[in-house]
């Protein structure tokens, strides 16, 4: 696998996880469940933050 290809993996699959983050804060704020924000917080905290 080239690394443009590990790259486009990555960038792919990030964006994927910050829609779902996303989606888990909205669902946890309209029905106020703690749980549920807090999945969405864990969901941002797995997302690739770059060259660390």
């Amino acid at each position: 696998m080239s690394s443009a290809d590990t790259t486009k993996t990555v960038l792919v699959a990030g964006a994927a996880n910050l829609v779902l983050a996303f989606a888990k804060i909205l669902a946890g704020a309209l029905a106020g469940s703690s749980a549920m924000l807090a999945e969405g917080a864990h969901s941002i905290g797995d997302t690739p933050q770059g060259d660390a």
